[in-house]
């Protein structure tokens, strides 16, 4: 581990019996936070991510806290970016022994996966919106100020920039289902309701995306009942780094645009290496509890 390569440094667990002030003070002598800041860490809850810091700080990070009885790690990003693309899958087929489903992918060759191989499954409803905010011109206010009365003076063209609405706001707001499989042997794939085929569901098979992804969720968790499943992403901070909003100008407008994608996949591959750590410190090692 080099200190190029910078960890999260992040909680999962709090000594047991701990209150508020203990927690605070694990934070401060750890992580050497100013206390409020500790405490504002401490509010949100675990597991969370509390830094990014250089490999040799975080490793000094994460002995403290053991000292202190909390349950800490701290993925690296070399190990984060490791995962890769989660490559989509198109339609599953069900083997013909009912031991797991051979997957079409959109690109390249199929694959499959047996309900022993999943380590972990994380779910999550992703939210996307695009917001935009127009502002007419003074030229154009006026404009319609003489189309209205003729003529116009100062009361008019106050007016007319009255008339005219002053900002206008569009708003759209999108909804993915996505659910992300680990398997012990380190592959991760995909499952997006937006380009997914639920045939797999038969009769079962719903109208609306989000009902057809829990009925496959929960066909997943019977065949595969020692897997970790999680949907924790919508209580999780994710780093700032990785936040989806952005801002741009366009014309006489501006565009605001926020998605829950890039934080996602922060938070798929963050919590697939934490039960990894917890179930025996690597994927390929890991074996269920």
């Amino acid at each position: 581990m080099s200190d190029s390569d910078p960890a999260y440094v992040s909680v999962l667990q709090w000594a047991h019996g701990s209150g508020v002030d203990d927690q605070v003070e694990a934070i401060v002598a750890s992580c050497a936070l100013d206390p409020y800041d500790a405490e504002l860490k401490v509010r949100k809850g675990v597991p969370q991510v509390l830094l990014r810091a250089e490999a040799s700080v975080a490793e000094a990070m994460l002995d403290e806290f053991v000292k202190r009885g909390v349950m800490a790690f701290a993925p690296r990003r070399a190990q984060m970016r490791g995962a890769g693309d989660a490559p989509r899958i198109k339609r599953l087929m069900a083997m013909h022994d009912g031991t797991g489903y051979v997957c079409e992918m959109w690109r390249g060759e199929g694959t499959s996966f047996r309900f022993s191989d999943v380590l972990c499954m994380i779910r999550a409803k992703l939210r996307s919106s695009e917001r935009t905010t127009r502002v007419e011109s003074n030229h154009r206010s006026v404009a319609r100020g003489y189309m209205i009365g003729g003529t116009i003076g100062a009361a008019g063209a106050y007016a007319a920039n009255a008339i005219s609405g002053g900002p206008t706001t569009d708003s759209r707001i999108k909804t993915t289902d996505i659910l992300d499989l680990y398997l012990r042997d380190g592959r991760r794939l995909r499952l997006d309701a937006d380009k997914f085929n639920f045939d797999v569901l038969g009769e079962e098979r719903g109208y609306a995306d989000h009902v057809n992804m829990g009925l496959l969720s929960d066909r997943l968790r019977r065949g595969a009942p020692r897997a970790m499943f999680d949907e924790g992403f919508r209580h999780f901070v994710c780093p700032m780094e990785f936040a989806g909003d952005r801002v741009r100008a366009s014309g006489d407008a501006t565009v605001r645009t926020r998605s829950e994608a890039g934080p996602f996949d922060f938070y798929s591959v963050w919590a697939y290496l934490m039960y990894a750590h917890l179930l025996g410190g690597s994927a390929e090692q890991a074996s269920p509890p």
